[in-house]
């Protein structure tokens, strides 16, 4: 399929409008993008829905029984991302940076719900589903995804989801299981970095001793 521009065919003025408006919003998309990196990195990302318009509720039960997980988690000193808390003192036009900041530097996502439904809406699929592909990327743990449900059957979750670390919020042992399971991944996680840097340190001190072998050499034969 041939993808023509905005504005190819457009009169002169008009076409300049559009390369304007283009500019604008690609500086002010960079803009956030810089404000966000400047943000903490994080350790946990809850990923939940919020409110559900369609059916007349301001705020979801998930959101509360979500917020009472976070405060626990936060109390066992991670540093969680929870939009409600974590994006309030931000403009709603400009979430996505923070949200992409998030998803990129959380060692684990949380994805939590009490309706099979809300796991497949819109904006909780664009979440998990970024990071999942991050997982596939070798970027994440691969058990970094953790789903937590809650007077649900888990059966009836998605089939990707199905797949993954599943919890059920309503169990005794709960906080204590995935309180340990967050733990091992992060350690698990840093321990691959560590070995990652590693191997990068190595193949530089191999590379240069190489080098230095080499010069040697071609010292020694001018020598002669």
């Amino acid at each position: 399929m041939l993808h023509i521009p905005a504005g190819a065919n457009a009169p002169a003025d008009i076409a300049a409008g559009y390369q304007e408006q283009a500019e604008y919003i690609e500086k002010v998309r960079l803009e956030w993008l810089q404000k966000a990196s400047k943000e903490p990195a994080y350790d946990v990302f809850i990923s939940f829905k919020d409110s559900d318009r369609e059916n007349g509720i301001e705020r979801t039960q998930d959101s509360i029984d979500a917020q009472d997980l976070y405060n626990a988690l936060v109390a066992e000193g991670y540093k969680v991302f929870f939009s409600r808390i974590s994006l309030r003192d931000k403009i709603a036009e400009q979430y996505e940076p923070y949200i992409y900041n998030a998803i990129k530097t959380a060692k684990v996502m949380i994805v939590f719900g009490e309706k099979a439904a809300y796991f497949s809406s819109v904006w909780i699929k664009n979440e998990w589903s970024r990071f999942k592909t991050r997982i596939e990327k070798g970027e994440k743990h691969k058990n970094s995804l953790v789903v937590v449900y809650k007077n649900m059957n888990p059966g009836d979750l998605p089939v990707v989801l199905r797949a993954r670390q599943c919890l059920n919020a309503a169990d005794m042992t709960f906080l204590s299981d995935l309180n340990r399971h967050i733990k091992r991944v992060i350690e698990e996680s840093r321990q691959t970095v560590h070995i990652e840097k590693i191997k990068i340190e190595g193949g530089r001190v191999a590379k240069k001793a190489t080098t230095l072998s080499a010069r040697a050499v071609q010292t020694r034969e001018v020598g002669q």
